[in-house]
């Protein structure tokens, strides 16, 4: 602490009234009238204050895009049905509504009212197939790959290892990695 009051972490030189040179993990955050529960994700630390009006915005201006390109902000469901013919993936944000995609680009809306849908390829029961689903930066819409996830920036949706469709109606995909 200096004789100012500052307290420093990771700083004999402290700038502000808590100034942390690193990494802070936090359950709950609160700036002024922006409370923010269940707050754990990291957050790096930055040199400058910034006053921050809502909830959205303290996740915007704390956390560095860095850390979230490639994901979503909310939470989503991802479920696989089958009607013994087709297998097909629904992806939806958890309790309704669209989904916000964090790029290096920015943010972009994800339309899932109603969910979106991908149709998986099916294997064999003796010969699964992998499927690995996700969103690439390029084009912004789920797309499927069965052989590997993408080199470029993408949001993982999920992996789903399936046999036939018969079998994922009666049992599910034997892998639901989401």
């Amino acid at each position: 602490m200096t004789t100012t009051g500052n307290v420093g972490i990771g700083t004999t030189d402290p700038q502000t009234k808590l100034h942390v040179n690193g990494i802070v993990s936090s359950s709950g955050l609160n700036l002024g009238d922006s409370d923010i529960t269940n707050f754990t994700q990291s957050i790096a630390q930055t040199s400058t204050h910034t006053e921050v009006p809502t909830a959205l915005a303290v996740y915007e201006k704390t956390v560095p895009r860095s850390l979230v390109n490639g994901s979503f902000i909310e939470t989503f469901n991802a479920y696989i049905t089958s009607d013994g013919t087709t297998i097909s993936l629904g992806v939806e944000q958890s309790g309704g509504g669209d989904l916000t995609m964090q790029f290096s680009d920015g943010l972009t809306t994800l339309d899932c009212t109603p969910s979106q849908s991908i149709a998986l390829t099916p294997g064999t029961t003796a010969a699964p197939q992998s499927n690995y689903i996700y969103v690439p930066l390029s084009t912004k819409v789920i797309t499927k790959s069965t052989t590997a996830w993408p080199a470029t920036e993408h949001i993982k949706i999920g992996y789903f290892f399936v046999q036939t469709a018969a079998y994922v109606a009666l049992d599910g995909a034997l892998i639901n990695q989401n």
